[in-house]
């Protein structure tokens, strides 16, 4: 009980401790534009896709403010550079470990979109991936589900990969958007699994730096034997 007083009377009686808030006005100024400096870093030098999150900032920074203020406090000016080091790092700490939910707006509406995104897929495909070019390319968006029956209705003696290229003779469909529809097509065979157009073409886009990679290793392989 003695040391609860004790801590108490020493806030109370603050005013004869040798506080500066000059250095602790100096340590929140600092701390917002080192926060700044960092957001602008990530944005514009990593190009991340981020914005300005206030939630964010009022939780990182509150952290820092309030250790940096107790610790200029407790010990006056000479702490002043390191309460400026201590208030980030624990507030990056803390916000890391306790408010990893606060996520930056940009980032979120992304994920939600994509969640988004492949909840619709698996309804129209039924969560399952095993479907023509033709479904392929309406649910990913490079046909309108009338320009699919039309091209069915007219070439009903036709396989669902040759009523595709009957796209090509239209300004519908490119070869590359055919292509690139196709290897969406194989892609969540592949997998088993519908997947959104994006998660899709990375996959695609970093199976085919695979086998780029491989056919050089092969290459390499068999000048060395010769």
């Amino acid at each position: 009980m003695g040391d609860i007083i004790d801590i108490l009377k020493f806030f109370v009686e603050a005013d004869s401790k040798n506080i500066s808030f000059i250095h602790i006005t100096i340590a929140i100024l600092v701390t917002v534009v080192v926060y700044f400096l960092i957001y602008i870093a990530k944005k514009y030098i990593q190009k991340l896709e981020i914005s300005f999150s206030l939630s964010d900032f009022l939780v990182e920074c509150g952290i820092a403010f309030i250790l940096e203020f107790i610790l200029i406090w407790l010990y006056g000016p000479k702490v002043f550079i390191l309460a400026i080091i201590l208030g980030f790092v624990t507030a990056l700490y803390v916000r890391n470990k306790l408010f990893s939910f606060i996520e930056s707006n940009s980032v979120a509406d992304h994920d939600l979109q994509l969640r988004m995104e492949l909840a619709e897929l698996k309804t129209k495909f039924k969560n399952n991936p095993y479907y023509s070019i033709l479904e392929v390319l309406l649910y990913y968006g490079y046909i309108s589900s009338i320009q699919k029956e039309t091209v069915e209705s007219e070439n009903i003696f036709k396989t669902p990969d040759e009523m595709a290229k009957e796209f090509l003779s239209k300004p519908i469909l490119t070869e590359d958007q055919l292509d690139e529809a196709i290897g969406i097509m194989n892609v969540i065979r592949r997998e088993g699994k519908i997947l959104t157009r994006e998660e899709a073409l990375l996959l695609i886009m970093n199976m085919g730096s695979d086998v780029s990679d491989d056919s050089i290793n092969e290459n390499s392989d068999f000048s060395v034997g010769e």
